[in-house]
C-alpha cells in the first residue's frame, strides 16, 4: 500500500523475488541486506525521493506519481486500476508490465 491506496497483490515470495510496482521496487531498494550486513559490507541503500502526499490533499492520479523515477503524464491523470499483471499478481500501475519479468 502507499498513500492509503493498494499499488500492488500477490504471492509473497514473487513480491520480494520481483516486485512489479515502481513504490514497491523503491521500497525493496531501501532495505538492508542482513546478510551483508553479517559480514560488514557496506550497503548503499537506495533512498525515495519526495514525500508521501497529504491524503487529504491528494492529486488526481497515482499517489506515488511525484516519487517515481518512472512517471509519465499519464500518471497524473487518473487514479490506476488494480489489474492482473503477472500470473496471480494485481499491480496499480499503467506501466507494470514494463517492469515485470
Amino acid at each position: 500500500m502507499y498513500a492509503g491506496r493498494k499499488v500492488e497483490e500477490g504471492d509473497v515470495d514473487a513480491f520480494f523475488r520481483a516486485p512489479a510496482h515502481p513504490y514497491s521496487q523503491a521500497l525493496m531498494a531501501s532495505v538492508p541486506r542482513p546478510e551483508l550486513v553479517a559480514i560488514g559490507e557496506s550497503q548503499n541503500l537506495a533512498e525515495i525521493p519526495g514525500t508521501v502526499p497529504s491524503l487529504d490533499r491528494m492529486d488526481p492520479g497515482c499517489a506515488f506519481a511525484s516519487r517515481c523515477a518512472h512517471v509519465r503524464d499519464v500518471c497524473r491523470g487518473a487514479v490506476p486500476a488494480l489489474c492482473k499483471s503477472d500470473g496471480d499478481r494485481k499491480v496499480a500501475c499503467v506501466r507494470a508490465g514494463d517492469f515485470t519479468s
